[in-house]
């Protein structure tokens, strides 16, 4: 018989509060008796939160070995793409230091046969280097304005996209299920002296879903 590594728990049934909606998850314990593994994954106890309705972990507290200090990981937008659930946007802050890391998916594919895609995804149209005419699809991340070039500011945006080519003409169909709008500097940063005015963020219900269409073609010398 093998050693056990860990001695894993369900301690109770608990609900997490989010304002999308409450989540009733398992809180479970996992105590590592193992020195390499602890060694190697430099915590020595984990608190994990595990969603009943689709047994996804949204939330977790690791206990460092080293010092007194605690990870704490939670996924703050979880959605279903293709059957699978996936993390769209988790954050990990280390107590008490108080250090905070976000962690955002921004493109995640799935493609078909017939070269549909679904997920989160950037789409770019136009050729602009630094003007956006028609590159509107994706929101950007402004929270350091002038320091980030334009490819890494897009933030991906949950769509479906389908492609049909013939000749030299491409036209792309795309359904926007995602409403992600573009973030901003923090108030009193030194990007940003005046608050932002409240504004009214529609849901990503199906009411809300976007439709965008494009017709492109590249011919000899020339571009349509």
């Amino acid at each position: 018989m093998g050693k056990t590594l860990s001695v894993v728990a369900v301690l109770k049934e608990t609900t997490i509060k989010r304002k999308r909606g409450n989540e009733a998850v398992w809180v479970i314990e996992s105590l590592l008796n193992n020195q390499a593994i602890i060694d190697e994954a430099d915590y020595t106890k984990s608190i994990l939160y595990v969603r009943k309705d689709n047994y996804v972990l949204v939330r977790a507290k690791f206990y460092l070995k080293k010092s007194k200090r605690v990870k704490c990981m939670d996924v703050r937008k979880l959605a279903q793409i293709n059957g699978i659930w996936v993390a769209m946007q988790t954050t990990m802050t280390t107590t008490p230091k108080g250090y905070k890391h976000e962690l955002n998916l921004n493109e995640l594919i799935l493609e078909g046969s017939i070269n549909p895609k679904i997920g989160r995804q950037i789409v770019v149209w136009g050729r602009s280097d630094s003007i956006r005419i028609t590159d509107v699809l994706n929101p950007l991340d402004n929270r350091m304005p002038g320091l980030v070039g334009i490819k890494n500011l897009r933030l991906g945006r949950l769509m479906s996209k389908l492609d049909y080519y013939f000749d030299k003409l491409n036209l792309s169909m795309i359904v926007l299920h995602e409403n992600r709008f573009s973030k901003t500097a923090a108030y009193g940063s030194d990007f940003k002296i005046s608050a932002d005015k409240p504004v009214n963020k529609p849901s990503n219900a199906l009411d809300n879903t976007g439709v965008a269409l494009s017709f492109t073609g590249i011919f000899e010398g020339y571009d349509l």
